[in-house]
């Protein structure tokens, strides 16, 4: 078949599942990845690092559970929306994410007051500020003097109405929701960045999957939502998800 005919319904749907469930194995596989190396500082230091790395290797093992779930009932996605708010979702990843970011990387975060209470899918959040802090983490390596990593849920700015979205699409009429996860690293080409919410494209040679974005896109998609990628080389790169509410 020549590869730009489009798919068929059946082969579109084979498609989607395919990139469903390398979605879930890639996320545990940074949540297995996460547990090992508080599990190492546990062993380097009892003493010191036992109970506060202990209760990360539960986070962990919460939100791998959590991963399993959706990968048994991929149906039910956002009927666990009513159970858990941004606030306490944020805190919990954050922690697995710093631990990853290294000493000298800087972790922001911001919520806005009048959304901390805001209901969302735990599953979702986790998996998108996840795949977007691990993508910035890369880029940051480029960074070798003052690394940051900011992590912001806010009522989307205005000027998002007035853009056309990298994927998905806005309506004026439409409130939403915005998670912003932005990095001081090395920026993308306006070339990489039109490719790089493409499946298996990536610039991380043998670290790389291109599955982190896609899993990204495919979660605004299921709200309807949008993506918005600002980057410039040796600048650094933010992303901006958007859902309604």
């Amino acid at each position: 078949m020549n590869k730009d005919q489009p798919l068929d319904d059946d082969e579109s749907t084979i498609s989607s599942q395919s990139h469903f469930v390398e979605g879930v194995a890639h996320d545990l596989n940074n949540l297995i990845a996460a547990t090992a190396g508080f599990a190492t500082l546990i062993l380097s230091n009892p003493e010191r690092h036992a109970h506060v790395y202990a209760e990360r290797i539960l986070a962990a093992s919460r939100m791998s559970g959590l991963l399993v779930e959706r990968l048994i009932h991929p149906h039910e996605r956002h009927e666990t929306a009513g159970a858990h708010n941004v606030s306490d979702v944020i805190d919990e990843i954050v922690t697995l994410i710093e631990l990853g970011s290294g000493k000298k990387t800087k972790v922001h975060v911001s919520i806005d007051e009048a959304i901390k209470d805001y209901q969302i899918d735990v599953t979702d959040l986790q998996q998108l500020i996840m795949n977007l802090s691990i993508n910035a983490r890369h880029a940051l390596r480029a960074n070798k003097t003052n690394p940051e990593l900011t992590i912001k849920i806010n009522h989307a700015p205005e000027e998002f109405a007035e853009r056309q979205p990298d994927f998905g699409s806005t309506t004026r009429e439409q409130k939403y929701l915005c998670l912003e996860v932005s990095d001081n690293g090395a920026g993308m080409d306006e070339a990489t960045r039109r490719n790089v919410l493409k499946p298996y494209f990536t610039t991380k040679k043998e670290l790389g999957t291109g599955i982190g974005l896609v899993i990204v896109s495919n979660i605004a998609k299921s709200y309807d939502g949008a993506i918005f990628i600002d980057s410039e080389p040796g600048r650094g790169t933010q992303f901006s998800v958007l859902w309604p509410i």
